[in-house]
């Protein structure tokens, strides 16, 4: 049992430095690609985007489309929560209520609205994708 606990760590951690250097490609790339606004930064991209894989990766796992353990370690625990952010979505939002004001409500407004509905296009597509199997 011991050495099945210490294999999840390692499925985790393997995710997890996965997840964590896909959002820093992914802040470097959009940080250098797209214009400096705050209401479209890393931090907003990597949490829709990692809406959208929990919405899909949860459909799979839930039916019972993928029934690895393991994967779920990999992709859910360790990938996905390292690749989303709520520490920098909570920093940005006080840094542009500081700057900008009442602005920072239309960042957090949109970055929920976006976010579920990523989640719900990734159950979806979750469905859809799942479902020939």
């Amino acid at each position: 049992m011991k050495k099945r606990k210490a294999l999840n760590f390692l499925w985790v951690a393997a995710g997890g430095s996965v997840g964590a250097l896909l959002r820093y490609y992914s802040e470097v790339f959009i940080g250098s690609t797209v214009p400096d606004t705050y209401l479209f930064t890393p931090v907003m991209f990597v949490n829709i985007a990692g809406s959208y894989m929990i919405g899909l990766l949860y459909f799979g796992f839930t039916k019972g489309k993928i029934s690895s353990q393991k994967m779920e370690l990999f992709f859910i625990t360790g990938l996905v929560a390292s690749f989303t952010t709520y520490s920098g979505y909570g920093v940005e939002s006080l840094i542009i209520f500081r700057e900008f004001g009442f602005i920072f409500l239309i960042y957090i407004l949109s970055q929920f609205v976006l976010g579920v509905t990523a989640l719900l296009l990734g159950l979806w597509t979750g469905k859809k994708v799942f479902s020939g199997y």
